[in-house]
């Protein structure tokens, strides 16, 4: 995200690119083209005199809506030297439609908070600007700007409609166990501790890397009617360790601290 900081140093965003050619897709992370993003950095720097703000990623039909583990422990790391502040707006898919939700990061008291959006009611004059849109589409993955009415609606806190067909924790009670679940996971862990979030072939999967004790809990396709499977593996350990939380048979918050009790058991067994 591209723009200026007023007075008050409240971000002012005029400019929301994409990825470029040469990004690199993850199943849950995302690595920038950086010879793109300078090349339009350079170009509106230059020209507009406008600073590189912000970023923004997808959390998916997850709604996790707050900045996990691994955005903060990526944040802080590569927080850029001499800046006082840094924007980030998380986007998620909430009953087919995206919300956007921006967060002000501060260096000076190294703390976060969600803040309010006020939408211009004017044309983004530099989103109807050729030379711009030229330059922000030579080496972007796709040649299409972002829709900016779009853009102002979700963030605006209307939502822009998403149609598509999902899993179980795109319901309201499977997106409340996926939210409580990481909360209840990032209450136990410390800096040396990483949580990613997958969905691959239905399933939902969430992994846990503790120094060289690795923890995976996988949701099968059709949960609740399978049990969730939690897998420990450490070098301490003859064998991989593993339990099996359900079978339900309804989709409850109720199965998270069997979750996180199992996980707790199988670190101190590895550590004992």
């Amino acid at each position: 995200m591209f723009g200026l900081w007023t007075h008050e140093r409240n971000p002012y965003i005029n400019i929301i690119i994409g990825p470029g050619q040469n990004c690199s897709h993850g199943t849950h992370s995302f690595h920038q083209d950086i010879d793109y993003l300078k090349h339009v950095g350079t170009f509106l720097n230059t020209e507009f005199m406008m600073c590189h703000i912000g970023e923004w990623h997808s959390h998916h039909r997850l709604r996790l809506r707050q900045p996990s583990s691994g955005d903060l422990n990526s944040i802080w790391k590569h927080f850029p030297a001499g800046v006082e502040h840094f924007l980030l707006i998380i986007a998620t898919i909430e009953d087919d439609y995206v919300r956007l939700n921006p967060w002000l990061f501060t260096a000076s008291t190294h703390s976060y908070d969600a803040i309010d959006v006020n939408i211009i009611p004017k044309d983004n004059v530099f989103m109807r600007d050729d030379i711009v849109s030229k330059r922000i589409s030579e080496g972007a993955e796709k040649s299409l700007l972002p829709q900016q009415k779009n853009i102002s609606e979700a963030l605006n806190g209307k939502s822009v409609e998403h149609q598509n067909e999902g899993p179980w924790f795109q319901t309201d009670r499977g997106a409340s166990i996926v939210q409580f679940l990481n909360s209840k996971l990032e209450n136990i862990i410390d800096a040396s501790t990483s949580i990613e979030k997958t969905f691959t072939q239905g399933c939902l999967k969430f992994s846990l890397r503790r120094n060289t004790c690795r923890v995976a809990i996988t949701f099968p396709q059709d949960f609740p009617n399978s049990a969730v499977k939690i897998v420990c593996n450490a070098p301490s350990v003859a064998g991989p360790l593993e339990w099996t939380v359900g079978n339900t048979e309804q989709i409850s918050v109720e199965i998270v601290d069997p979750i996180v009790q199992s996980i707790k058991g199988m670190v101190r067994t590895v550590h004992a």
